[in-house]
């Protein structure tokens, strides 16, 4: 696309799929839903994963609201791991 030399010092950084799960967990949103349930569906996150890196790189640094943040995640998973019958319908 450019020639090696022009961006020789450019570096590119993105967020892995749990990383960007975790960061829409505040949130919680209709879009945030289905966000994370199309990446878990895609292969890209493992509820198991999912929650252990919540539990060791996010809720130690949560000032309040643990039980919110952890109800959210149950939720979550439990919506990932359910039939693809009772998963919501996607919107256009």
């Amino acid at each position: 696309m450019f020639p090696k030399a022009q961006w020789r010092k450019l570096q590119l950084f993105a967020l892995d799929p749990v990383d960007l799960a975790l960061s829409k967990l505040e949130r919680n949103s209709d879009r945030d839903r289905e966000d994370v349930l199309r990446l878990a569906q895609a292969g890209y996150i493992d509820c198991g994963v999912l929650k252990a890196r919540y539990l060791e790189e996010v809720r130690p640094y949560l000032l309040n609201k643990h039980e919110w943040h952890d109800q959210t995640l149950e939720l979550w998973i439990e919506m990932i791991a359910a039939p693809s019958s009772n998963k919501p319908k996607a919107s256009t």
